[in-house]
C-alpha cells in the first residue's frame, strides 16, 4: 500500500530512477503474495479443508474481466487475444472465485510463453461426454510449445518444462497443479496438448455443465 502511495506521488515527488526501483519492489511483492496464496490454497486442497461455493454463475463475464485485467501485458508484446463462445453459455453451477483463478492462470501463462506478435484463442463450448454435458474451456496459443516428455509432468506439483524454466526461472510450477486440482474438485479434469516445440500449445479444462 505504501509503495503504491509513493509511486502515485501522494507522499511527495519521486524521481524517475526511484520510481523504476519501486516498480520492481511492487512487482516482487505481488509475486510473493501470489506464491503465498497459492501455497495456502494447495495446503487446504491437500488437507481437504478448502471451501467451495457452488452457485449459478456466468462464465463469459469472468473471462471478460480476466482479459481486461491482463490486456496490458498482452499489448506490451503485441499479442492478439480472441474469445469465442464464452457469451453463448447460460449460467451454470461452479465456484466463481476458483474458476476465475483457472482462467487467470491459463491466460497469464499463454501471454508469458507466447513470443511477440503472437495469438491467443480462448474457446468455450458445451459438449456431450460420457452421457453428460461438460463445459470445455480451452486456451490456445502460438507460443513455445511443449515436448511429449514435458506434457506428462506439467500438472504435477512443481512440474515445469525445460523451456518454461529458461523463460521464467523464478516460476514455481504451482499454477497448473492448482488448475487441475480445482477442475477435479468440480468433477472434471485438465490437460495440455502440443505438436511440439515452437508449435504452440492448448490447455484444456473440463467441468460438468450443471444448471
Amino acid at each position: 500500500g505504501y509503495i503504491s502511495l509513493m509511486l502515485e506521488g501522494t507522499l511527495g515527488p519521486v524521481t524517475v530512477k526511484v520510481k523504476k526501483s519501486l516498480s520492481k519492489v511492487a512487482f516482487s511483492t505481488e509475486q510473493l503474495v501470489k506464491l503465498v496464496n497459492e501455497l495456502l490454497d494447495l495446503s487446504r486442497m491437500e488437507s481437504g479443508t478448502i471451501k467451495y461455493e457452488f452457485q449459478n454463475n456466468e462464465l463469459g463475464g469472468i473471462i471478460d474481466e480476466v482479459v481486461d485485467e491482463l490486456k496490458s501485458k498482452a499489448h506490451e508484446k503485441q499479442i492478439v487475444i480472441k474469445v469465442e463462445g464464452a457469451h453463448d453459455l447460460p449460467q451454470f453451477i461452479f465456484d466463481r472465485h476458483k474458476i476465475r483463478e483457472i482462467v487467470i492462470n491459463l491466460l497469464h501463462n499463454a501471454i508469458k510463453y507466447t513470443p511477440p506478435k503472437g495469438n491467443i484463442m480462448i474457446c468455450v463450448e458445451v459438449i456431450a461426454k460420457s452421457a453428460q454435458k461438460v463445459m470445455r474451456l480451452s486456451v490456445k496459443d502460438s507460443g513455445i510449445g511443449i515436448t511429449k516428455e514435458d506434457l506428462q509432468r506439467l500438472f504435477i506439483k512443481f512440474g515445469r518444462s525445460k523451456e518454461a524454466k529458461t523463460i521464467d526461472p523464478g516460476g514455481m510450477g504451482l499454477g497448473l497443479y492448482f488448475v487441475k486440482k480445482v477442475a477435479e474438485d468440480h468433477g472434471g479434469g485438465a490437460w495440455a496438448e502440443s505438436a511440439g516445440l515452437g508449435k504452440g500449445s492448448t490447455f484444456v479444462v473440463e467441468i460438468p455443465f450443471r444448471q
